[in-house]
């Protein structure tokens, strides 16, 4: 049997050349997106034993994952959350110490900690300090 141009029809299945023009780049791109996504979580993964940035490597994995899949996109969102409170508390635990001057120019007007008065001991050398001889 022929096609109405006189192509030859294959089994009915004249519907897979057009829906694979159509639809052939988009999945050809999230397969591609898979493969790379899903080897550079592996490579983080492997990190974290080997030697390694894994704490950067998996969130990249992850950030290629998202630009094609949904769950990929929660999953780092919800790490960038935790991230982000897990700051917050170190820095409401460390008493502000995360937290850069208000202003450079009070810092650099008031000195360093050790060369102030207050750090100095009687004979003149800091306490606690374990630069040079003493």
């Amino acid at each position: 049997m022929k096609e109405s141009d006189g192509t030859p029809r294959i089994f009915g299945a004249a519907w897979v050349i057009p829906w694979a023009v159509q639809h052939g780049y988009r999945l050809l791109r999230r397969i591609v997106i898979a493969v790379v996504g899903f080897s550079v979580v592996l490579v983080g993964l492997v990190m974290i034993i080997a030697p390694g940035p894994a704490v950067l490597v998996i969130p990249l994995g992850l950030a290629i994952l998202a630009v094609e899949f949904r769950w990929a996109r929660r999953l780092l969102r919800y790490a960038r959350q935790r991230l982000q409170t897990g700051i917050a508390d170190l820095a409401r635990t460390a008493g502000g110490f995360a937290e850069p001057p208000q202003n450079p120019s009070e810092k650099l007007a008031n000195g360093p900690v050790e060369n102030s008065a207050e750090s100095l001991g009687k004979d003149g050398r800091t306490n606690g300090s374990q630069d040079g001889p003493g």
